[in-house]
Parts: structure tokens; C-alpha cells; sequence
């Protein structure tokens, strides 16, 4: 499964530290407006048009960042499904 989470906070950290684990999980990106990680790539989650380039190929998006941004990840996620 390809996993793309979007928010590097605590709850994202989280999140990716434990499917990092699973073996499921054949991919994991991180969507950060900051990216450190390898496996982290720029994001801007107010950004309907980001969000669809990056979730493009994955089977699941975790929003795991602000709120604010549930209607643009949501609409990505219609448009790449």
C-alpha cells in the first residue's frame, strides 16, 4: 500500500514512525510546507492542485495536519480517486 500523510507535527510523526513498521506499507510519503526527511517531500495542504500531484499513485492520504486544509486535501483526494 502507498501512503501519503500530509503534516509532520506530532500526530504525523507519529503516524509515519508506526507505518514505517508495517509491512503493508510498500511506500510512505510525508507532505510537509518544510520538508527534512528523506521521505518527505514540499507540500502546501492549502493547495488543492499540490495535494492532487502528490497523492497521485497512492492508495490511501492521511490528513494529519490543520484542520483549516480538510477541504482541499478532500478534493484532491475526489480528483486522484
Amino acid at each position: 500500500m502507498k501512503i501519503l500523510i500530509i503534516g509532520t507535527g506530532a500526530v504525523g510523526a507519529v503516524i509515519a514512525k508506526m507505518l514505517a513498521k508495517e509491512k503493508f506499507v510498500s511506500r510512505l510519503v510525508v507532505g510537509s510546507r518544510s520538508p527534512k526527511g528523506r521521505n518527505q517531500v514540499k507540500l502546501d495542504a492549502s493547495s488543492t492542485m499540490e495535494v492532487t500531484h502528490a497523492a497521485r499513485g497512492m492508495d490511501l492520504i492521511i490528513n494529519a495536519s490543520l484542520p483549516n486544509f480538510n477541504e482541499a486535501i478532500m478534493k484532491a483526494a475526489l480528483q486522484v480517486h
